[in-house]
């Protein structure tokens, strides 16, 4: 199936070129000057089996400073990344407590040769051909990308134009951009709007690059499929594909496995603020966040302190567009979340919530039979406060707001291969495809 997507998508017939010669330079200098090296670290599984064992393993994760990469609550393991000075201790001492474990990653640094690998070959053919979506692409490309969308219009197999605009709706503390693009078809009626943003925590690459793609189907439709053109006709779209342009573009030129924002942090040398624990829909730091600057999960010193969440909250507050969802892209795991974070408990309204969301799990098994979870982010993934779903429904009133966590479920974990890509991409499609038509038919409000 790939040479297929690499023909339609690397030397399509279409008449508008996607030209990155600019950024050609400036992606050599990234992929060549990562400063922070993983030589040698490991992801371990681990698999508490009571609830002294759990108390043990986060003890340790506390007393170590270790990086959790992921719970899984389906048989309640967690994949944790030590490094080589620890490793040994680690490990007996969780072979003496009997706690079983094995290495789920044995060498991180190998996984990011290999992902950095491809993207330096690709550098001189993007110099010549259009925009990608097969490899992962630098913040500067995506704005050269961005930039180009409002050059021309798209059309589906109705032949009509679909138009999309462009916005700046924030600047970042290293004084970058928030890009937004809307995608729209004209129509004599008000129609309803869903969301969606990706890049929220710099090492996803898979989240930005699914949104970029989404983009491109929406507007260009190049295999010219109505049901992509319902989609169109039926909401406007409005899509920020990276949010966290500071901490991305850091990913790419000094430590790939960056997550917050590139916030300077007073009186520390640590930066940074996770995004996803600033929002103020019972922002927390207590639950699932922290209060330490140096934390990879920081919350900030108040809700909102930082200009990539206070973007989303005013774009929300001032846009006169009428969400009915709000689709926030993450990995990994391969779930598909709503409300709440900040506790267990329920929405009232979690039976609809459950309803779409098992149909956009079921449309995505469909293609290459990955396997997704519904349910609350507290109950399927953990307990953590200030996330940007949990706002957009609480503080921002849109009925059916998600977190995606996209490929996969710990093989490769942050680290996905190229060759991922477009595979998620089209399972997630048909997950949006699915979900959004399952939109017209449940309860509105």
């Amino acid at each position: 199936m790939l040479p297929t997507v690499m023909e339609s998508y690397g030397v399509s017939d279409r008449t508008k070129m996607k030209l990155l010669c600019i950024t050609t330079l400036l992606l050599v200098s990234q992929v060549t000057t990562q400063n922070t090296r993983y030589d040698g670290h490991e992801v371990l599984k681990i698999f508490p089996k009571t609830t002294n064992e759990a108390s043990y393993v986060l003890n340790m994760v506390q007393k170590y400073g270790l990086d959790v990469w992921h719970v899984h609550h389906n048989d309640s393991s967690l994949d944790v990344k030590i490094w080589p000075t620890i490793s040994s201790t680690v490990k007996q001492d969780l072979t003496n407590t009997r706690i079983p474990f094995f290495t789920w990653i044995k060498d991180i640094q190998s996984l990011i040769d290999q992902q950095f690998a491809p993207i330096t070959s690709h550098v001189n053919k993007r110099a010549t051909q259009q925009f990608m979506f097969t490899v992962y692409h630098s913040f500067a490309q995506i704005e050269a990308y961005v930039a180009s969308l409002s050059q021309d219009t798209g059309t589906g197999p109705s032949g009509d134009s679909i138009y999309s605009s462009n916005a700046v709706i924030g600047y970042t503390e290293e004084n970058r951009q928030i890009h937004l693009v809307k995608i729209s078809k004209p129509s004599n009626q008000a129609k309803k709007a869903i969301f969606v943003d990706g890049g929220i925590h710099a090492r996803e690459w898979i989240s930005p690059a699914f949104v970029l793609y989404l983009i491109d189907q929406l507007k260009y439709n190049p295999d010219q499929l109505q049901s992509v053109e319902d989609l169109v006709d039926t909401y406007d779209w409005y899509i920020v594909p990276v949010l966290n342009p500071d901490g991305y573009s850091y990913s790419f030129a000094s430590d790939r496995l960056w997550r917050k924002n590139r916030r300077t942090n007073s009186g520390t040398s640590c930066h940074g603020v996770d995004l996803n624990r600033n929002f103020g829909y019972q922002w927390n730091p207590a639950i699932g966040g922290s209060t330490s600057a140096c934390s990879d999960v920081f919350s900030g010193v108040s809700a909102f302190s930082e200009a990539e969440s206070k973007a989303i909250r005013d774009y929300f507050a001032n846009s006169n567009a009428d969400f009915i969802s709000y689709l926030t892209v993450h990995s990994y795991g391969q779930m598909w979340l709503y409300p709440w974070g900040y506790t267990s408990a329920l929405p009232n309204d979690y039976v609809d919530l459950d309803a779409a969301g098992n149909t956009a799990r079921d449309a995505i098994r469909t293609r290459f039979n990955t396997r997704y979870t519904v349910g609350s982010s507290t109950n399927v993934l953990y307990s953590a406060a200030g996330g940007s779903d949990d706002y957009a429904k609480g503080g921002a009133g849109i009925k059916y707001s998600y977190t995606l966590e996209l490929r996969d479920t710990g093989r490769y974990g942050f680290v996905l291969p190229e060759s991922s890509i477009i595979p998620t991409c089209q399972e997630t499609m048909d997950g949006v495809i699915a979900f959004a038509n399952d939109l017209k038919v449940l309860p509105q409000t």
